[in-house]
């Protein structure tokens, strides 16, 4: 379960470049490596040839561990978020920066990804009462209005 869980958390990177595979777990799992034969055997493994893929491969626990805090990673959008909102029923997240992406809370799956092709950052999110329609404004004062459903 805790390789799952290191896999999870770290799934918005390995999609993207899955020659981090031994960086994410070494970085992850660390902390696991005194209390668990299989967990050692496998980090082990990373440690000798992980460097074969990625010349990254840490010497210290650097990144979240699986069963703390963090749950879920939304990564996704390649400038900062300036705002984001729950759906009215807890399901989803809707978040903006220079696009719109909205995120299944219960697998952490980003479900939408729509940009709106504007120029600058959307700012202050709002979703209407039944979650059809998302509102934001830019920051060269352009207002922004986005059918969810479609």
């Amino acid at each position: 379960m805790l390789v799952a869980d290191a896999l999870r958390l770290g799934g918005a990177i390995l999609s993207l470049y899955p020659d981090m595979l031994a960086p994410q777990l070494v970085g992850r799992l660390l902390p696991e490596i005194g209390s668990n034969k299989n967990i050692k055997n496998l980090l082990v493994a990373c440690d000798a040839s992980g460097s074969d893929h990625c010349a990254l491969i840490p010497l210290y626990h650097c990144l979240h561990t699986p069963g703390g805090p963090l749950k879920y990673s939304l990564e996704g959008h390649q400038f900062a978020v300036f705002d984001f909102c729950l759906t009215s029923d807890f399901r989803y997240i809707v978040s903006i920066s220079n696009r719109f992406i909205t995120w299944d809370l219960s697998t952490s799956d980003m479900t939408r990804d729509v940009n709106p092709g504007l120029e600058g950052i959307m700012q202050q999110l709002c979703l209407s009462p039944d979650n059809r329609y998302a509102a934001a404004y830019t920051n060269n004062s352009q207002s922004v209005l986005l059918n969810c459903l479609t």
